[in-house]
This record gives C-alpha cells, sequence and structure tokens, in this order.
C-alpha cells in the first residue's frame, strides 16, 4: 500500500515516517487555525496539503488536483485582519458582523481579479490561474504550482545581488506586469516576497 506525501506529493509505502523524496514528516506538523486540516478536499477534487506561505489577505496551499493528477498552489482568501476560523474546522468566519459587508467585498473581488489574470496565461512571469470558486464561506484560486523562492529567500540566502541579476529580474517582472496593468488590474504590493525566482 502506498500514501502520498502532503508537500511533494509523491508516493511511497505506507509505514515510512519521513518522505523519502523531500523528508516532509507528517508527525512533525502542526496544525494551527488559521490553515485547512491537511488532506481537505476542495471543489470536491483538490487535496489540500501543507501552506506554502501566509500574508495579511490569505493563504497559499501545496495541493493535489486529483482529477487531472497534478501538484498545484491554492490560495484562500482569509483576511486576518477581520476573520478566522476555528482550530481543525473548514469554514471562515468573520469577527464582528460590523466587517460583514467588507468582507463579503473582498471575497467578490479575490475571484473577479483571479479570473481577469486568468485571461494572461500567455504572458511569461504571470502564473497560471486553471480554477477559482466558493466554498467555506470564501474564495479560492487554482494556480500552477512553481518550484523556486521567493526574491527576498533568494536575497536573504545568498546577500546582496550583483546588480545585472537584480536588474535582469526587475525587468522580467516589469514586462510581465505591463500588459497586466494595461488592462487595469493593479498589483498594489510589488515587493521581494511577492517576487517569485523559478528553479529553471
Amino acid at each position: 500500500m502506498k500514501q502520498k506525501c502532503m508537500r511533494c506529493f509523491n508516493e511511497y509505502a505506507e509505514g515510512i515516517s519521513a518522505c523519502p523524496y523531500c523528508g516532509f514528516r507528517v508527525k512533525d506538523y502542526a496544525e494551527n487555525e488559521y490553515t485547512l486540516p491537511m488532506r481537505t478536499v476542495l471543489g470536491g477534487r483538490y487535496i489540500i496539503g501543507v501552506p506554502l506561505g501566509h500574508g495579511g489577505f490569505g493563504v497559499t496551499y501545496a495541493a493535489w488536483d486529483s482529477l487531472l493528477e497534478k501538484k498545484v498552489a491554492i490560495k484562500e482568501y482569509l483576511p486576518t485582519d477581520f476573520a478566522t476560523r476555528s482550530l481543525g474546522s473548514y469554514t471562515v468566519k468573520v469577527h464582528s458582523t460590523d466587517n460583514t459587508e467588507k468582507y463579503q467585498k473582498g471575497v467578490d473581488s479575490f475571484l473577479n481579479e483571479s479570473r481577469r489574470l486568468a485571461r494572461f496565461s500567455s504572458v511569461p512571469g504571470v502564473v497560471n490561474i486553471f480554477d477559482c470558486f466558493n466554498e467555506n464561506n470564501t474564495a479560492y484560486i487554482v494556480m500552477e504550482y512553481l518550484e523556486g523562492k521567493t526574491l527576498a529567500a533568494a536575497v536573504e540566502e545568498k546577500g546582496k545581488l550583483p546588480w545585472q541579476e537584480a536588474v535582469q529580474i526587475m525587468q522580467q517582472s516589469l514586462a510581465a506586469l505591463e500588459p497586466v496593468h494595461a488592462e487595469g488590474i493593479i498589483h498594489r504590493d510589488i515587493a521581494p516576497d511577492n517576487i517569485f525566482l523559478c528553479d529553471d
């Protein structure tokens, strides 16, 4: 019998405590109230793995698309300033009724922006969006899973980048943003944490 790793989604024999491909150990993973429990199924097909990161407006997870049998990334709308969930729960709850309208506008905006961004799949440097939907009183965007690290992580690891490399990264980022901005979609958070450097 085989089991699927909840970080890299490779299969390996049951009874092995750590994934032989990525080293992930389920027993070392601690769930918290902000993230969905591992192995949660969304949209009837997406199996949630470990969180990849979180910010003020949401959580991004590694996930497995059981229909297409491929690894994806799923971003969940969860603005921690006015919404949360209980440990082990799926449903997102707004802190107070005063924030309900603001929260719903955020959900709608999150989905609308993802639908608009899905049109840019042919633009180099813009992540491909495969799906978006409502569930658990929030919204989700399913995107291609990219191997690599953020620019912030690369700088932390290597130190100051040579100016030629920094210019190349910025030129590629600006080239990707140009057609998106031309359509009226403004990023508003261009920072080293939001620029991703792929392994390839």
